[in-house]
């Protein structure tokens, strides 16, 4: 919210029309977000308020999403849970960056372990409203993404899961996969974006641009930055010369901008 939020007042406060002394106390206002003199700082309620939109939204969703409740068969081992139990993988992310959310892509698999034997599974891509799959491989590949998630505590049904588990994860933690972050995407027109930007992204791997769908169905190139703090958003927006054009307002978004 704080990174979101000192974003957009800041290019509204560069873009002010009006008088002069307007569009002065405006410049004014833009330069103190970007020297670090100002920054927002939402309230206790704004912040409820918009958990408890996010949880609506997510609700409403997950419920229509397909649900498989994994059953491990007797041969298979045992769940485990951890202090953050429900995982989330994407194999196929919109973008290299891109962290995985409920529908990412039609591959993204949440995992939520119920019992020594039970998982649900949430998933786009398995077919039934609901359904029941007994299991042996998915057992251990929940278990490696419950630990490799886990902030602090896994919790096993006896101290030899646990011990052959972390033992596991010493010897091979590229089998252990961990949180991606989720990370804000500032958007800017190729016509005043620096090409620049476009060469860093290449160099890292990702996409010199996104192809953004407009709302009347067509595509848009666009120049981007992923945004990792306050210090990223506020670098992105500073002009590069006196004569440099800003990003308008709506060039600010989430994640998975392209197809989220």
């Amino acid at each position: 919210m704080v990174i979101m939020g000192s974003s957009f007042a800041a290019v509204e406060l560069a873009n002010l029309a009006g008088s002069s002394s307007v569009r002065r106390s405006g410049k004014e206002g833009y330069e103190a977000f970007i020297d670090g003199r100002v920054r927002l700082q939402p309230s206790r309620d704004a912040v409820l308020e918009m958990a408890l939109n996010g949880i609506a939204h997510c609700a409403q969703l997950v419920y229509e999403l397909p649900w498989t409740l994994l059953r491990a068969r007797p041969d298979a081992g045992s769940f485990v849970c951890s202090d953050r139990p429900l995982t989330m993988f994407d194999p196929t992310p919109p973008h290299t960056f891109s962290a995985p959310v409920w529908l990412s892509s039609e591959n993204v698999a949440a995992a939520l372990p119920l019992s020594t034997s039970l998982c649900l599974r949430i998933s786009p891509r398995d077919r039934a409203r609901f359904s029941i799959r007994e299991t042996t491989r998915q057992v251990d590949r929940v278990n490696r993404f419950t630990y490799g998630f886990a902030d602090r505590y896994v919790y096993g049904p006896t101290r030899e899961v646990l011990e052959d588990l972390h033992a596991r994860a010493t010897a091979e933690p590229n089998t252990f996969p961990v949180p991606i972050p989720k990370r804000l995407v500032l958007l800017e027109d190729l016509s005043t974006a620096d090409p620049a930007v476009g060469a860093a992204n290449e160099a890292k791997g990702w996409d010199r641009y996104l192809v953004v769908t407009q709302p009347d169905g067509t595509k848009r190139a666009m120049s981007y930055e992923v945004i990792d703090s306050l210090e990223d958003a506020m670098a992105a927006i500073s002009p590069r010369s006196p004569n440099a054009r800003l990003a308008s307002l709506d060039s600010i978004a989430p994640p998975a901008i392209a197809r989220s």
